[in-house]
């Protein structure tokens, strides 16, 4: 297809408008409308159209329709679109449910909102899953997340699952002296020589019966954020959006 300079500089034109406009602040979901007829004349005549300009698909269509007016029966051809999440739009058709995407009362930003849909594998898909998500802001990858949960909810009852009882463990017998009768802290402790892992339990076991009654901050230095981390993500799924992570349920 060959296209006209005249396209060309109007398209360019259109672009740094539309850059200018986003500089402003916000994104703006938007379409470039031409249509199929015009296309393979050789002709990108067309326009970048806001969507959030219009209440519903009828106004979007009614709008279009009058922009390609010189068509009797023009077939849209959505060239190209920005921030319009893939399970609501084609090269050919729009969802009338992407106005209710836009304007629902979810209370969510629009980018958790795209985050969320373009894991959706269809409009309903979306609708069902953003009334069940948790947003954990600010966070880059999952030992982020935990950070956040452990610093809002305290440490979870399985904490003793992803406690470093050999790191601790080794960094008692830094601490040991030898009592009067010579004992290593091994024996002491009535464990085998150098297994960390063992005496670290048993010196929990004996001083304060379990992980979650040591003090917040000991547990805080021994806990393995990364696996506990990982072992979450086993159970859920966790989405990226440009704030942060999505636990979906």
């Amino acid at each position: 297809m060959r296209v006209s300079s005249k396209d060309i500089a109007r398209l360019v034109k259109e672009s740094v408008q539309k850059i200018l406009k986003e500089s402003e602040g916000g994104h703006t979901p938007s379409v470039y409308v031409g249509t199929y007829r015009k296309y393979n004349n050789g002709s990108l005549f067309g326009k970048w159209v806001d969507l959030d300009e219009f209440e519903n698909k009828d106004e979007f269509y009614a709008y279009i329709r009058k922009l390609h007016k010189d068509e009797r029966d023009p077939e849209f051809m959505f060239q190209d679109w920005e921030y319009i999440p893939s399970c609501f739009i084609g090269e050919s058709w729009i969802s009338p449910l992407f106005w209710d995407f836009l304007h629902d009362d979810s209370g969510y930003d629009y980018d958790v909102k795209c985050a969320v849909a373009e894991n959706s594998s269809d409009p309903k898909d979306y609708f069902k899953q953003i009334k069940d998500i948790r947003i954990f802001p600010n966070c880059e990858n999952m030992e982020d997340v935990v950070y956040a949960w452990v610093k809002e909810n305290g440490f979870p009852s399985s904490a003793s699952r992803y406690f470093d009882y050999e790191e601790f463990g080794r960094d008692c017998t830094f601490d040991w002296s030898e009592d009067e009768e010579g004992q290593s802290i091994y024996e002491a402790y009535g464990v085998t020589e150098g297994d960390d892992y063992a005496l670290g339990e048993e010196i929990i076991a004996q001083t304060y019966g379990d992980v979650k009654n040591m003090p917040r901050e000991e547990v805080e230095r021994y806990f393995d954020y990364d696996a506990f981390g990982r072992a979450w993500s086993l159970e859920s799924t966790f989405i990226d959006y440009d704030g942060g992570m999505i636990e979906l349920y």
